[in-house]
């Protein structure tokens, strides 16, 4: 009986000295193919760096509108992705210049399509609907202004709903890199539009006042006038 036992450890000993290695040998294999897909990967990662510029392209010779304004603003997260790329690991690369050429003209570009944007939908507030919302508002008393919100007074539109998200969108890409030009540009064109509404303003007081043989007429006195038909 001991001498089977002895001889069925001595074929168990034999075994593992038959398997050990390759037992590992397959692990060594095996860390080998997960170094080899890792590696694919980051390769992978990096060649889509290299194909950037030539897939953005013609989204960024588009410009945006307001159809493709998202698909524009992934376009250029991506170029500032690769510029980020190409900036540090190779500064040297023809790659780089043209990802920052593309990536300097999508900024110009939405630069542009603020300003369009607002020149094109900002008008004047006519007389009538500043005093009308003086009027609905007058009810509100100087104390109860700061505990009241946005949804107790009446309010003007400026822009349309989709052109209001589109500014905003525009404004923050701008806004976080390093675009503040558009503030000014902003306030240029926002600030004609607020004259002029308050010289029309002034000037339908004025023939109120003549109207009512030369009597004053603040707008809070005014009654609430029904806006002109379109």
């Amino acid at each position: 009986m001991i001498e089977i036992l002895c001889s069925f450890e001595k074929r168990l000993g034999k075994l593992e000295e038959t398997i050990l290695p390759v037992y590992q040998e397959t692990g060594n294999l095996q860390r080998r193919q997960e170094n080899i897909d890792k590696t694919l990967e980051e390769l992978d990662h990096v060649i889509n760096y290299y194909n950037v510029s030539k897939d953005v392209e013609p989204v960024i010779r588009e410009g945006p509108n307001g159809t493709t304004l998202h698909t524009f603003l992934e376009a250029m997260a991506k170029l500032k992705d690769a510029l980020d790329y190409f900036s540090s690991n190779n500064p040297g690369s023809l790659e780089l210049e043209n990802v920052r050429s593309l990536h300097v003209a999508g900024g110009n570009a939405l630069s542009h399509e603020f300003s369009e944007l607002l020149k094109k939908h900002s008008r004047p507030v006519s007389a009538i609907e500043i005093i009308n919302s003086i009027s609905a508002n007058d009810s509100v008393s100087g104390d109860e202004v700061s505990r009241a919100s946005s949804d107790d007074f009446t309010s003007i539109t400026h822009f349309p709903e989709d052109v209001l998200n589109n500014l905003i969108l525009i404004s923050e890409w701008l806004c976080n890199n390093d675009k503040g030009e558009y503030m000014n540009v902003y306030a240029s064109i926002r600030g004609n539009l607020m004259k002029k509404s308050l010289e029309q303003l002034r000037d339908h007081q004025r023939n109120c006042s003549g109207g009512s043989q030369g009597r004053h007429v603040s707008p809070n006195q005014t009654r609430k006038f029904a806006s002109p038909a379109a």
